[in-house]
């Protein structure tokens, strides 16, 4: 027979926010975009308290908010009891600013087009809105900003 063991108690507080970063780092006092940010207090006494870990569920470009919380499940009570332990929704996941990808974005709700003159202007609006996104927030979109963010997040 095999035990399960049971799963730690839902914690008690969880404490959410945003962190304002530069979109372009090259750029500090341009355009700026929220991240969104969770953190699980420790659950012990304020003298067990080590620091914090800062979790990332990976993806690319998944969200992570609540990670703090279905990650923290899995450590152990020692960790639980001496650690806050912090997740984020990186650059344009979940709850952290939207890509903006100028005019033409939010196509992707339309309706599938019907014939070739329809499928033509579709393609092409696809075509303007993928232009739009490579001029704006793709480039600032990859593992070196989702870095540089985890260190701002750390600060």
């Amino acid at each position: 027979m095999t035990v399960t063991p049971a799963a730690p108690p839902a914690p008690g507080r969880v404490e959410c926010g945003w962190l304002s970063i530069p979109l372009d780092r090259a750029d500090p006092v341009g355009k700026r975009i929220r991240i969104a940010v969770s953190r699980v207090p420790v659950s012990g006494a304020p003298g067990e308290r080590r620091g914090v870990l800062l979790v990332n569920p990976g993806g690319p470009g998944g969200p992570g908010l609540s990670y703090a919380v279905t990650e923290r499940a899995e450590l152990p009570q020692s960790v639980r009891r001496a650690y806050d332990v912090i997740g984020f929704d990186p650059r344009v996941a979940g709850q952290s600013t939207p890509a903006d990808c100028g005019p033409t974005g939010g196509l992707f709700d339309d309706p599938v087009p019907v014939g070739d003159t329809e499928e033509e202007a579709y393609l092409e609006a696809l075509r303007r809105m993928a232009e739009d996104c490579a001029a704006g927030a793709l480039p600032h979109l990859s593992t070196t900003a989702t870095a540089r963010d985890m260190d701002a997040v750390r600060c």
